[in-house]
């Protein structure tokens, strides 16, 4: 059960952080 719980977390996390780390990259490179 822990296993599945810190996948799902690692995935909401991961899923999130994605998109702005990706946004943030993105920002910083075309300045």
């Amino acid at each position: 059960p822990n296993d599945s719980d810190d996948d799902t977390n690692n995935n909401l996390i991961y899923s999130r952080k994605s998109p702005i780390k990706l946004k943030f990259d993105s920002s910083g490179a075309e300045d």
